[in-house]
């Protein structure tokens, strides 16, 4: 695009001497502890980096008590079948059928 004089043509010499002198010369420092441990430690330290590791946890965590829940319930199935523990589930199974009933009763006076 040469020859179009409606580009921008950036900072005039002085203009470049003037912001010098407020702002200092336009140049990357490098940080007093640069390195791979800084980086590490600064990386780490990263609120998203916190918040990826704990989302990662609890979901760990919630994976942890969906297993724990469904080998609670086979050994449940499985004690249900042990022939010391059948009168327990039996009377078990009674009460519950028995609030269910009692409950029923309740719903059907109300209406």
């Amino acid at each position: 695009m040469p020859g179009n004089a409606s580009l921008p043509t950036g900072l005039t010499d002085a203009a470049v001497v003037t912001a010098r002198a407020a702002y200092g010369r336009n140049v990357l420092t490098a940080a007093a502890h640069s390195g791979l441990l800084a980086t590490l430690r600064e990386v780490v330290l990263e609120p998203m980096f916190v918040l990826l590791v704990t989302a990662g946890q609890l979901r760990q965590t919630l994976r942890n008590v969906t297993q724990s829940t469904d080998k609670l319930n086979e050994s449940m199935t499985a004690l249900q079948g042990n022939f010391l523990l059948r009168g327990y589930f039996r009377h078990q199974a009674k009460q519950q059928a028995r609030a269910t009933a009692d409950s029923l009763q309740q719903v059907e006076r109300a209406q």
